[in-house]
């Protein structure tokens, strides 16, 4: 079974693209800002 890593962005709960840190370009972009709530816009994101 694979096991992903957890995206980069300190705030994001989404697993990382396969070959990349982030899971998303706005992860990417923010990967070094710890925002209180992640905008990936992924489901494992939305608050609750």
């Amino acid at each position: 079974m694979e096991t992903k890593d957890k995206c980069a962005h300190p705030s994001c709960n989404c697993p990382a693209k396969q070959g990349s840190k982030y899971c998303s370009t706005y992860c990417e972009g923010e990967g070094h800002t710890a925002d209180i709530l992640c905008g990936c816009g992924h489901s494992d994101c939305k608050p609750k």
